[in-house]
């Protein structure tokens, strides 16, 4: 019994101080999927963002991409949490055009688990013992994004929450020229990447589509307001526009030029009921 004790206390020590992270799995192509790691499925709802805490570093995890859209192919790679990397929520992407791996994109500060309290369970049996730590999460609710939690009995407790951030650490780099005004967001999209996803809202055939493409990138992406005009301006009816815009008022940088917007509605009603919404937020 005291040899078990032994190796019991080793294993909890090293588990204790084993160093971990949290991440965030999203799509490029903005398509909901599942999240499978080791072979368990630890999304309990399809989500365009998947994120999972306490992923042990310089261990190896089989992930799986599971899209529920039948004409995409799932994705199957490899993901290893090495030392060193940055503190916080670390961001990867799935590239719209997979080579092999996912892509390591940035480290938000928020973190997926806070104010965890955590419960370790130990059985000692005829075939060893197990140990595995439970987190019970106090997080608010989001159904876009998905946050797991990480056990180091392998198994997963999944439930939905917020993590995004709209930090302002990058508050000195000039997004948008002469704008020194409230923001919304941070690091919005580089040009280039804005043009792929401006194709994207092009190549849908409906406005009722074209909005809902553009909700997916906004979803997991910031813009400035000159490129929401764009978007707004792809979409045909007054009504689609107004939902978009309602949508998006948190997902813009330069906040306090959000006025442009008024201007492509062709009807003052759908202004009207823009500020208000805005007034009543």
């Amino acid at each position: 019994m005291t040899k078990y004790f032994t190796i019991l206390l080793m294993l909890l020590t090293f588990n204790l101080n084993a160093q971990t992270s949290d991440i965030q799995i999203f799509s490029e192509n903005l398509e909901p999927f599942h999240l499978i790691i080791n072979g368990q499925k630890v999304s309990s709802t399809p989500a365009e963002i998947q994120s999972v805490s306490g992923l042990i570093h310089n261990k190896t995890y089989d992930v799986t991409i599971d899209y529920i859209m039948p004409d995409t192919p799932d994705i199957r790679t490899k993901l290893q949490i090495n030392h060193g990397v940055q503190q916080g929520v670390l961001k990867y992407m799935v590239p719209k055009f997979f080579q092999g791996s996912l892509i390591y994109r940035s480290a938000e500060k928020n973190s997926v688990a806070n104010q965890a309290n955590i419960s370790i369970n130990m059985n000692i049996g005829e075939d060893g013992f197990n140990m595995s730590m439970n987190s019970d999460e106090s997080s608010s609710q989001n159904n876009q994004n998905n946050t797991s939690s990480f056990e180091n009995s392998n198994s997963y407790q999944s439930n939905d929450s917020n993590i995004n951030s709209h930090s302002n650490s990058n508050e000195n780099i000039i997004y948008v020229p002469g704008y020194n005004g409230n923001i919304g967001c941070s690091n919005p999209v580089k040009e280039e990447r804005f043009e792929d996803m401006m194709e994207s809202v092009e190549d849908a055939s409906f406005a009722e589509d074209k909005v809902r493409v553009c909700k997916r990138i906004l979803k997991t992406n910031c813009l400035i307001i000159d490129q929401l005009i764009m978007m707004l301006e792809e979409i045909s009816f007054d009504e689609d526009q107004l939902e978009l815009a309602k949508f998006a008022y948190d997902h813009v940088y330069d906040l306090e030029n959000y006025y442009k917007v008024y201007d492509v509605f062709s009807f003052s009603k759908s202004g009207e009921e823009l500020e208000e919404y805005i007034e009543n937020r």
